[in-house]
């Protein structure tokens, strides 16, 4: 049963959960997920957050109330080792010697205006530490420089989705939802330093780039329709347009979990693009009318820039993949699978690739 979102409403609420996203084919490589999301009410009708996920912790003041129209919002976040996603996954294969650490401290506050029914503007700005270590020896890969960066950021979402209560925690992967919802992001990041790394011997990659001030344009839209009453189509979709983007802004690309554009079968996450137009439909089949449990088929992909990672932002490829799924739910918990295969693809490793997927969580 899918109830109406409110915003302010059951702010108190915990949920935990765990994931695990294995690539099988063609090599095998595993990542791992464990998730914690405390909200408590507030003066104000807002919330007090912390939220945990694997090596990342937040903590913050959500939506307290200035005006009837005006909130407001402030948060400190941390993230070790694995901040930006910067895996060792290059042209499909896995490429252990071009991975790196990048580590950071952030802090930030927006404010948003509710302009009226569903519709959002959101005007936020934050400060970022990044600090950068070795994976491999220093003397095969440069790192690039540690650097300071601002980062303003401007929003506008539209909000009329209807989903189970808890679905849009975070330690729900794959929620449920009914309805439309759609929102567009201009963004910039102002670095204090720039610089090359990356390989220090003769590659066929191009040389890495940390650039001073990447723009970005995003956009995202969902879609939740019923056509009977057992089945329910939900259909994801998003694009962006980058200038001057580098690895640490560009959109990651592949695996079946929401931290990417999802695109099943492939590595999480195979791919940075700063240009892109992708799409993720998921047709959900309720197996009784008595019980919450879902099976369904998923399908996604999409048209990506620089798909060899040589520079080439005037050059798209594509890349499509499909899952067979299973969300089973009793109450407040949930078990989640997939299994993934992507269609082979002329510049990633022209080989077959399989994935799965599992997540399971408890809410409060």
């Amino acid at each position: 049963m899918l109830a109406v979102n409110e915003a302010h409403a059951n702010p108190r609420r915990f949920s935990v959960g765990v994931a695990s996203e294995l690539n099988l084919l063609p090599a095998f490589s595993p990542s791992g997920l464990l998730i914690a999301d405390l909200r408590l009410p507030v003066a104000r009708e807002g919330a007090l957050r912390v939220a945990f996920n694997t090596e990342t912790l937040q903590v913050g003041l959500e939506s307290i109330a200035l005006t009837e129209r005006l909130r407001w919002s402030v948060f400190a976040r941390g993230q070790v080792a694995a901040g930006g996603l910067l895996g060792n996954f290059a042209l499909g294969e896995l490429l252990a010697n071009v991975g790196f650490w990048a580590s950071y401290v952030q802090i930030g506050t927006s404010f948003d205006v509710l302009l009226g029914s569903n519709h959002t503007l959101t005007i936020g700005v934050s400060g970022r530490r990044w600090i950068f270590n070795a994976s491999v020896d220093p003397a095969v890969f440069s790192l690039p420089p540690d650097a300071y960066a601002v980062e303003p950021r401007l929003r506008y979402t539209y909000w009329n989705l209807r989903h189970p209560e808890g679905d849009f925690d975070a330690t729900i992967l794959h929620p449920r939802f009914l309805g439309f919802a759609f929102g567009v992001e201009l963004a910039m990041d102002y670095r204090s330093a720039t610089g090359t790394f990356g390989l220090r011997t003769p590659s066929t990659l191009r040389p890495f780039q940390l650039n001073q001030r990447p723009l970005m344009a995003r956009q995202w839209l969902r879609v939740g329709v019923r056509p009977h009453p057992r089945l329910r189509l939900q259909l994801e979709q998003s694009s962006s347009y980058g200038v001057d983007e580098d690895d640490f802004t560009r959109v990651r690309v592949g695996g079946m979990n929401p931290y990417a554009v999802q695109v099943p079968g492939l590595p999480w996450t195979v791919l940075l693009s700063e240009r892109h137009f992708a799409a993720h439909l998921g047709v959900h089949w309720r197996v009784s009318p008595r019980h919450e449990h879902e099976l369904g088929v998923a399908v996604g992909g999409g048209a990506f820039n620089d798909p060899a990672r040589v520079g080439d932002l005037g050059q798209y490829g594509a890349l499509a993949g499909a899952a067979l799924f299973s969300d089973l739910r009793w109450g407040r918990w949930t078990l989640h699978l997939r299994v993934g295969a992507a269609l082979p693809s002329e510049w990633i490793a022209r080989q077959p690739h399989v994935s799965t997927f599992v997540s399971v969580s408890r809410g409060w």
